[in-house]
C-alpha cells in the first residue's frame, strides 16, 4: 500500500486531535492538552492574519500538528512555530 503523506490546515480544537494528546499524555507530556485548553479557551486559535495551524496526515490518520503564531515579543513580520 502507498503511503500517503498530506499537510493541510485544521481547527486546532478539532477532536482529530484528543488521539495524540491522549498519547502525549500517556508518556508525560502536556503540551497537546496546552493547545487544546488554550483553542478551546479561545485564549490561541491560530486565527490571527499570519497565523495557521495544520495537521500532518498518513494516509488520512492524524500523526502529528503544529500552527505558527505572530510572535509577540517582537514586531509583526516574525513569527513563532508551535506545538510540534
Amino acid at each position: 500500500m502507498p503511503v500517503e503523506i498530506t499537510i493541510a490546515p485544521i481547527d486546532p480544537c478539532s477532536d482529530l486531535i484528543e488521539p495524540l494528546a491522549a498519547e502525549a499524555r500517556g508518556q508525560g507530556y502536556l503540551f497537546v492538552d496546552r493547545l487544546l485548553d488554550e483553542a478551546r479557551s479561545g485564549e490561541n486559535t491560530f486565527q490571527k492574519r499570519g497565523e495557521c495551524f495544520c495537521g500532518v496526515f498518513v494516509n488520512e490518520l492524524l500523526v502529528g500538528c503544529g500552527g505558527v503564531n505572530l510572535d509577540p515579543y517582537v514586531d509583526t513580520r516574525v513569527g513563532r512555530l508551535r506545538y510540534i
